[in-house]
């Protein structure tokens, strides 16, 4: 590994990571946590890339797809990135 940060061995937790805001002239709504353990946060970004998966799935196969249904989707992704993320910084 080139880039001392990104060694597997330092990841240990989350840092405070805010993120969710529809525009740059918005404050981020949402926020990671620091300190949240390599093991919990990545089961939650599974969690949250599965529910988008299944989530997006339904929508196509759904000709009139819910808002709430690509709202829901957009948010498991952007939280599941945000945990990556946070663990990365």
């Amino acid at each position: 590994m080139t880039d001392p940060k990104l060694d597997p061995h330092r990841i240990v937790t989350t840092t405070a990571l805010p993120f969710g805001s529809p525009n740059i002239d918005t404050p981020d709504p949402f926020s990671v946590n620091p300190g949240i353990p390599l093991k919990d946060a990545l089961t939650h970004i599974a969690h949250l890339l599965a529910c988008g998966h299944a989530s997006a799935l339904e929508m196509c196969d759904t000709p009139m797809a819910d808002r709430g249904l690509l709202w829901s989707t957009i948010n498991s992704i952007e939280a599941a990135r945000a945990l990556t993320d946070s663990l990365l910084v």
